[in-house]
């Protein structure tokens, strides 16, 4: 049997739990006592209490996050970008303020960074998809100037060098992870407007990721201007929402939307390329055309770059000359044996022709000779005389030589002619 005051605690405590259970299945504020299917649940629920009126709801919302904290966090992927500590580089602020003015750099945290504009906005393009207004000074400074201080431009540029690869090796996008970010055309609008719109700790990590896209080209040299072929360019869409002709009415001065342009074209450029010393050729190179600042890609053949012959290695032996097939011999002409009755020499032929009777030939009368002419007479040669000699003043003239006179000659007499046949004598003989 069980002791009387255990008893009453135990009726005691299950009339308190029959009460508690009772309530838990009532609805409260009177009325019907019938259960409530949900009334278990409102029970269990932790209420949730309601805002004072005296607390500004505003007062509440997150705080706007700090420079450092930004800097962990304001990548889309830290894998690619890491945490992006590092200072903003001087050299790079000096540019900016160059070619934009002092206003173009802003300050705040003690933090310094560019003002950013939309330059596919800015007034002055020549053409209605021109990504910005011209090159004007045609030189890479200017170039890296606007890849810093305009979003969507050095966006561009970044899609363009995340489409290039070395000639023979591997691709930006491989070497630069990072460029990944900007590798779709399509995307080039939505990230600069997310800079543009985003908080001055956003903006000074977007900064920074625009300064490693000008690290990027600084590798490349040969800085030049010259017309040049493109193989891909960029342009702004023109005849779809969003493109050059759709303006938001809700963001006049939205970014506009990229796209690789479907026409290749020459034009001029301002270009740089991977070089090598001691080597020519064409590894990687692209430009920006000074009428609108686009991006062009370049092709490049693989270069053939012969390496120094290694000193004393000897040369692999030729193949030695296979020997020719000797010709066939050249049967000498034969020789014309002589002939044995010989046609006659026509024009020494004197045999009449047949039919015909040579005509006799005529007598040859005997024809005196012509006399001989008669030798002439020979003359006496006449003298010159050599005029009077004029003595030189002051010298004494020569005695003259006396000459004998000239023999005469004796004239011979002619012979007479003597009778046909008799013949003559010599007198000198």
């Amino acid at each position: 049997m069980f002791p009387k005051k255990r008893v009453v605690l135990l009726g005691l405590a299950l009339v308190a739990a029959i009460t508690l259970t009772g309530c838990s299945g009532m609805k409260l504020g009177g009325g019907s006592s019938e259960p409530s299917p949900t009334a278990s649940a409102s029970a269990s629920a932790t209420p949730t209490p309601s805002p004072s009126p005296s607390v500004d709801p505003a007062s509440t919302a997150p705080k706007q996050p700090d420079v450092k904290q930004a800097e962990s966090r304001a990548t889309l992927d830290e894998s690619l970008w890491g945490h992006m500590t590092w200072k903003y580089p001087a050299r790079y602020a000096a540019l900016v303020t160059k070619y934009y003015g002092a206003d173009a750099m802003v300050t705040e945290d003690k933090v310094t960074r560019p003002a950013f504009v939309v330059g596919s906005n800015l007034p002055g393009r020549v053409w209605t998809d021109s990504v910005r207004p011209p090159i004007t000074t045609k030189s890479i400074d200017e170039v890296y100037a606007h890849i810093l201080n305009e979003p969507d431009y050095g966006a561009q540029v970044g899609s363009g060098l995340a489409h290039m690869s070395i000639s023979g090796g591997k691709s930006l996008l491989e070497l630069n992870p990072w460029l990944k970010e900007f590798n779709d055309p399509a995307g080039i609008n939505d990230w600069a407007q997310a800079v543009m719109d985003g908080s001055p700790a956003e903006q000074l990590i977007a900064a920074k990721k625009l300064s490693l896209v000008v690290m990027l080209l600084e590798q490349l040299h040969n800085e030049s201007v010259g017309q040049n072929n493109t193989f891909f360019n960029y342009h702004l869409v023109v005849g779809e929402v969003g493109g050059a002709m759709s303006i938001n009415p809700n963001n006049p001065e939205s970014v506009k939307e990229f796209e690789l342009s479907p026409i290749q074209y020459a034009g001029e450029f301002v270009t740089v390329e991977l070089t090598f010393k001691g080597q020519t050729g064409c590894w990687l190179k692209v430009g920006f055309n000074t009428g609108d600042g686009r991006f062009a890609g370049f092709t490049c053949e693989t270069p053939k770059v012969t390496p120094p012959a290694t000193p004393g290695t000897p040369g692999t032996p030729g193949t030695p000359n296979t020997p020719s097939t000797p010709g066939t011999p050249t049967t000498p002409p034969a020789e014309t044996p002589p002939c044995v009755i010989c046609a006659k020499d026509h024009k020494d032929d004197r045999t009449p022709i047949q039919g015909t009777t040579p005509l006799k030939a005529d007598p040859v009368q005997p024809v005196a000779p012509a006399p001989k002419p008669a030798p002439l007479k020979a003359e006496t040669p006449v003298q010159a005389d050599p005029g009077p000699t004029v003595p030189v003043q002051g010298a004494t003239p020569a005695p003259q030589p006396t000459s004998a006179p000239a023999p005469l000659i004796p004239t011979t007499q002619a012979p007479t002619p003597t009778d046909t046949g008799t013949a003559t004598t010599d007198p000198d003989a």
